[in-house]
């Protein structure tokens, strides 16, 4: 059975909500990673069973989490311009 939170338990507020309000703009953007040059998408935020997380997608490797601990841009992902997102 899933438990119920309180609001003082509430994952909307602090950093969540900043996460969110950063993020959301970029949600269907291109980022390329700088380890692998795989492209993945921003498909959103994740809460996890133990931190938050961006959710991504490469059309080969399907999903991928990526923690929210630092900026998506300093965990190894270049976002795309605008134009290469099209592509």
């Amino acid at each position: 059975m899933a438990k119920t939170m309180n609001n003082d338990e509430c994952i909307c507020e602090g950093n969540w909500r900043n996460l969110v309000n950063e993020y959301e703009p970029l949600f269907n953007r291109k980022f390329k990673n700088v380890y692998d040059d795989k492209v993945y998408i921003l498909l959103g935020l994740t809460h996890g069973p133990d931190d938050f997380y961006y959710l991504m997608w490469n059309e080969d490797d399907g999903m991928h989490l990526a923690t929210c601990v630092g900026a998506l841009t300093s965990v190894a992902y270049v976002l795309l311009d605008e134009e290469e997102d099209d592509e």
